[in-house]
């Protein structure tokens, strides 16, 4: 898969520290996390940005799913 674009994301200091410890602490890189989160949650919510935007013009909420399972 061609890597080509970014997302810039802000969030709380202590929590960026904390994500990034537990990612060494598992062996692994924090960007390689959150591109796997992303893969997870277009196969959970969605294909494609056709998808989103159905969700939004009917008015609906995209929901975080924030369980573990």
């Amino acid at each position: 898969m061609k890597m080509n674009a970014g997302i810039r994301i802000r969030i709380d200091r202590e929590q960026r520290e904390a994500f990034q410890s537990a990612c060494r602490a598992q062996g692994c890189q924090a960007s390689d996390v959150l591109r796997d989160f992303i893969v997870r949650f277009i196969e959970l919510h969605g294909t494609g940005q056709r998808d989103l935007f159905v969700q939004l013009e009917s008015g609906k909420k995209i929901q975080r799913d924030v369980s573990h399972g």
